[in-house]
């Protein structure tokens, strides 16, 4: 979603907000029926959507395990690595969608940048999400392609990933680094994406 998109449905949400806080309050000030009863709906709505923003923050934020990972969706994943990494101290920008050239997060650190593929697969990831990872790294002059998965590898993504300057993280390497960032502050080691 461009940018000036994003700015629209913000302040088209902004507006419904300011409308609805309007109506609500008009409505409990009203004798008029039925526009209490519109105040109530808004009111249950909004308190509805809030309580579902915070349901989704705490699934993608809460500690948990590998198996946990294997419930989410594909863009949960994806948020889900972004806060891992963020805990890790990784400064985290979120790419991901068609026109991200095969990457789904750039993590920064050391004044290293790192091309970020996820992969929330049930089958091992081919050659062709490595390739992708590649090609995203150039593409976004980052210093290396790291493809992390809650699955498995192929042995051709693996053989090119050795070839090459991309590190692959699979469902144990992401089990122990999720083990690592569960952990107390004071025993967590820093791992690398």
């Amino acid at each position: 979603m461009s940018k000036r998109r994003k700015r629209k449905a913000k302040s088209d949400l902004g507006e419904f907000l300011a409308n609805s806080l309007i109506i609500i309050i008009a409505g409990y000030f009203s004798s008029i029926p039925w526009l209490r009863s519109l105040a109530t709906l808004l009111l249950l709505a909004g308190l509805m959507i809030i309580v579902w923003r915070l349901v989704r923050y705490f699934k993608i934020t809460r500690p948990l395990n590998i198996y946990g990972v294997d419930q989410m969706s594909g863009v949960e994943f994806e948020r889900f690595i972004e806060h891992l990494l963020k805990s890790q101290g990784y400064e985290v920008k979120r790419i991901g969608g068609y026109d991200d050239f095969g990457v789904d997060l750039i993590a920064s650190r050391g004044g290293r940048r790192h091309a970020i593929q996820v992969k929330r697969w049930n089958q091992p990831v081919t050659i062709e999400a490595v390739r992708a990872a590649i090609a995203g790294m150039s593409f976004h002059n980052c210093d290396r392609a790291v493809v992390i998965t809650n699955s498995s590898f192929t042995k051709p993504a693996k053989d090119l990933a050795a070839g090459t300057n991309c590190r692959l993280i699979d469902r144990n390497g992401l089990a122990e680094q999720i083990r690592a960032a569960n952990q107390p502050k004071d025993q967590t080691r820093t791992t690398q994406p």
